[in-house]
């Protein structure tokens, strides 16, 4: 029997930088700083989970404001 992995997608950060059309400095600096974009890091390697980011993006969408 074979069992597929659930593994999310890793992105790099060029990648991310690249779908979101932000510098990859922006990402760098968002790992500095808590609440920034989930990444896991092995090494210098840093990778992006495409679930979370999507996740993480989906909740800070802008709220719109009343006039």
């Amino acid at each position: 029997m074979t069992t597929q992995s659930k593994l999310p997608r890793l992105l790099l950060t060029l990648e991310l930088s690249e779908y979101l059309d932000v510098p990859s400095r922006t990402l760098e600096a968002s790992r500095a700083r808590a609440g920034g974009l989930p990444f896991v890091q092995f090494g210098r390697q840093v990778w992006y989970p495409d679930d979370a980011s999507t996740e993480w993006m989906s909740e800070r969408k802008p709220v719109p404001t009343a006039r």
